[in-house]
Formats: structure tokens, sequence, C-alpha cells
């Protein structure tokens, strides 16, 4: 099995969550962030907000860490703060 699998012999385990751990409340909550977060999207590129709109696709990755953190008891590293505080100062200085 490790042939098909080579990082199995690496000791590299891919992340399970045991079954019926996730709810249907974070299901729902997932989805509703989700389909949120790209109508506020659409929203503002019809308003005429392109450039701003584009410069906060960088934002996305940051808000997600944060929103695992929040909801879901997830660990963010110094390293991953220190990174989300300069993508939020580059994106405030390019839509200033």
């Amino acid at each position: 099995m490790s042939e098909s699998f080579p990082w199995r012999s690496s000791g590299f385990r891919p992340a399970t969550h045991p079954a019926g751990t996730e709810s249907s409340a974070t299901r729902s909550a997932t989805s509703a962030l989700s389909v949120c977060s790209v109508l506020l999207y659409l929203w503002l590129i019809r308003e005429g907000a392109v450039s701003r709109s584009a410069s906060l696709i960088y934002l996305v990755p940051a808000v997600a860490a944060v929103e695992a953190w929040l909801l879901f008891g997830e660990t963010l590293s110094a390293l991953q703060v220190g990174g989300i505080l300069v993508t939020i100062a580059g994106v405030g200085l390019a839509t200033r």
C-alpha cells in the first residue's frame, strides 16, 4: 500500500474527522458565511468598485483563518497572526 501512497512511509497522515463530528449548525454557519461573502463581493463589483473589490480578495485567507479560530477553535501561530496583520496593512494601503 505504501507504493501507491508514498507519504505513508514518511509518517505523514492526512487529517481526518471522526464520523459525526460535523454538526448541521457548523455546516449551516459555513454555508451562510460563504454565500454572504460572495453576495457582498458581487455587490461591490456592481457598485463600480472593481479595483477595490479585487484588492479585498487578498483578505480571504486571513478572514478564513480568523473565522476558523473563532468558530472552530483552530490555533493561530505568531507567524500566521503576523501574516494576517501584514495582509491587512497591504490591503489598507492599496485601497486608499
